[in-house]
Parts: structure tokens; sequence; C-alpha cells
């Protein structure tokens, strides 16, 4: 039996079984705003996009922010632009009827109310931009998002067009990815994706900082005057961990950054500097870059031994020696060992295929979600990074990242 009929047989037999596909919902922000969340569309009119010259660089930005507990309105759908592509995708791949997909896909729940105003007080709100990792989207991250927000971040996230699994503008065109995984040189594509989504934060730090210029004040402007733009941060997951660590590295604009669990590119990958800096990093991870590959999966991969080499050291040991390096200058550098972690630890993919059965059967195909169970994987992810950007952008307090309280999660080792 082929793979393709045993998926389809699934779907018919889990149309007995509706009550396993009622809604959803994410965790509950945990800190003491509501949070409102909108979505823009901006164009770098200085670039031509690097996948497609006939075309000016475009990007899709989700922002998540806080607003008042009192603030009323629709609350936002999950992916309500991408969904029902990726359905239809998924019909025509798996020969599964739409109505049928239409019925099994879950309805999930997020918490961040659509175009909420922004909560109103005199202290500006610190930024954090999102970074999502090659092939995915930045909604794959959002209940980091809006829990971030919920304590008084506004998060700034980045979909990366022709390098995240699929951009859809507001009139209508759609761009699915462009990366080609069997490159004959891994590590050049893999740098060259990082240097093309620094350009693409560079150019987002400008909107912002137009977001606060005095020529910038129209009545659908929010955020004017109600940004801290000496308090940016960066996240990001996997590639976006590898960006948010160079443009840390390279803007003096972002103070601080967290990788989640992303391996580093460029050949000064173990450079310091003096900034705060968080690596989250999973035993599973760790685990698949530690076995060799055989001589026929390296001819699959179209990759040589030098270059499965390289990756495993830029993974490995990367991040811990960058962490010295950082921590040598003078700064604070945190490495978070996540014990039975796996790579999609760090997005809503842990959630999304432990909302139902048959998501949760897709785990058998690669999802690498680790076995922490996924609420404690949120409930851990989610403190850890509060804590961090608590303590480098707002001087508060960060109980679970001293020393004392290292031991505070059995499943993460912290070192510093």
């Amino acid at each position: 039996m082929t793979l393709k009929k045993l998926i389809k047989i699934l779907f018919v037999l889990i149309l007995n079984v509706p009550i396993v596909f009622a809604g959803y919902d994410f965790p509950k922000p945990t800190g003491e705003y509501a949070v409102g969340t909108g979505r823009y569309h901006m164009i770098d009119r200085d670039r031509l996009d690097p996948y497609d010259q006939s075309l000016f660089r475009e990007l899709m930005i989700q922002v998540w922010y806080p607003t008042s507990n009192k603030a009323t309105g629709a609350t936002a759908h999950y992916l309500p632009d991408i969904m029902p592509h990726m359905k239809s995708m998924a019909s025509e791949a798996f020969y599964v009827p739409q109505i049928v997909l239409d019925y099994l896909v879950v309805d999930i729940k997020c918490h961040a109310l659509e175009n909420a105003p922004l909560l109103e007080r005199k202290q500006k709100f610190p930024v954090i931009v999102l970074c999502h990792g090659l092939s995915s989207m930045v909604s794959l991250q959002t209940v980091h998002a809006e829990n971030l927000a919920s304590h008084g971040f506004i998060v700034v996230g980045i979909n990366h067009t022709f390098a995240c699994s699929l951009t859809v503008f507001p009139d209508g065109r759609m761009y699915p990815l462009k990366f080609d995984w069997h490159a004959s040189d891994k590590c050049k594509e893999f740098t060259k994706i990082v240097n093309i989504w620094q350009q693409d934060v560079s150019f987002v730090l400008g909107q912002i900082e137009a977001l606060c210029n005095e020529q910038n004040k129209p009545q659908n402007n929010m955020f004017y005057h109600k940004l801290d733009l000496d308090k940016i941060g960066m996240l990001g997951h996997s590639m976006g961990g590898a960006t948010a660590t160079q443009m840390c590295r390279r803007d003096d604009r972002v103070k601080v950054a967290v990788n989640m669990d992303g391996p580093l590119f460029g050949s000064d990958y173990e450079e310091g500097f003096k900034k705060p800096y968080m690596a989250m990093i999973a035993e599973g991870s760790i685990n698949r870059t530690n076995s060799r590959l055989t001589e026929q999966e390296l001819v699959a991969k179209r990759m040589t031994r030098e270059e499965e080499s390289y990756l495993k050291s830029i993974f490995n040991f990367g991040n811990i020696n960058l962490c010295g390096n950082i921590r040598a200058l003078g700064a604070d550098a945190y490495y978070v060992y996540f014990l039975g972690g796996g790579h999609n630890t760090f997005t809503d993919v842990l959630l999304v295929k432990d909302s139902s059965f048959l998501l949760g059967f897709l785990e058998y195909f690669g999802l690498n979600t680790g076995s922490i169970p996924p609420l404690r994987a949120v409930e851990i992810t989610n403190k850890l990074l509060v804590d961090f950007f608590n303590k480098y952008l707002l001087s508060k307090p960060a109980i679970l990242l001293e020393p004392s309280h290292h031991s505070h999660f059995k499943e993460v080792i912290i070192s510093r």
C-alpha cells in the first residue's frame, strides 16, 4: 500500500470520530495585558527581490502588541490567509477531497484581538523582532508572540518571502518556498539566506523607526511615539535564530538576541559581541547532528563529508563557543539545553500536532517536536523568554536565569 493511499484511508476513517476535531485553544498568555494583532504589507523599493529580480522585495508583517483588558473585537484566526491554500495544497498532494479537509482541520483559537487599539500608557514599549525558520512562517510562533505581547512587548514578526512555506499578499498574489534543498553547496546557500534575512530585518527596523518620525503622524498610526527605539531585541527560530544572532553582531539598533535551536552561519559565526544573548538548543537536534550520514545519504542530500562536518561543528559547538566568547567580552550569555527537546519544540507545531489524532499521526513523518509534553514545553520556553527580555529590555529581575534557580525546570540545563 502506498503512503498516499494510507493517508487517504486515515482521512476517511477519522470522519467517524468528529469529536476529536473540536476547536483547540492555544495556552492563555500569562501577562497582565490583553493582546492585539495586525498584519502589514511592506515594500522595499530600494531593493529588488533576490529570488525574482522583476519584483521589489515585499514582506508580510504580523505585529502582536498589548491592548486594554477591556478591548473588544474579533479574535484572530490562526493562519487566516494561509490555511485555505495549505488545505488546497494538501488536497492535491494526498488526493483528499477538499470537503474532507474542511471537515477535519481543527479550528485553532488564538487569544489576540484583530486590530485592537494599542494600550494607552505614557511609557514607551520595547520592541522584539521575530524571525521564523527556513520553510516555516512567523505565524507558527504565535504562542510565544502572544505571550510576550501580554507582558508589555511589541512583537514584530517578519515573513521572509520565498523562504517561508507560503506568502499571501493582500492583492491575492501567492509566493511559495523557492529554496533549493539540493543545492550543491549547502553552507553557501544557508549563509546567503541569513544575509538576505539580515537585509529584511534592517529594512523593517527602518520602517519601525519611520513610525516614530514627526512626518508620520497619520491618524491610523497607533505606534507613533509609542516605541522605545533604544530597547529593541530579536528572537528567532532555526534560520531565524541565526539571523537574530547576526543582527545582534552587526546592527547597533539590536540590543539583545535569543536564538531558538538555530545553527550559525558565516565566517564569523563564533565571533563574540558585547550584548546579552541566549541560545535555546534541543537535545534532539544535537543528537541528529551527531549521527554520521551514510555515503548514500550524503549523495541523496548532495552533501560532501566536509560540509557535513562543518554543519555539525556550527550547530554542536557554534553556540557554545559563541556564548563563551560573549562572556569573555563582559556580556551575559546563556546556553539553555532542552532535554527531550526537538527542533520544533520552539514553535506552534508541537501544539498544532497535539490538537487532533490526525495531526498527531504526522509526528511519525518527522515533525521533530521532541518528547517534552507540549504544554510543559510552551510553559518553560515562555517563562525563559519573558525573564530574558524583562531583564535586558526592561531592567526587571530575571529570577529563573539566576544560578540559584537553574534547576527550577528538570527539562532544561542552563549554563551561564
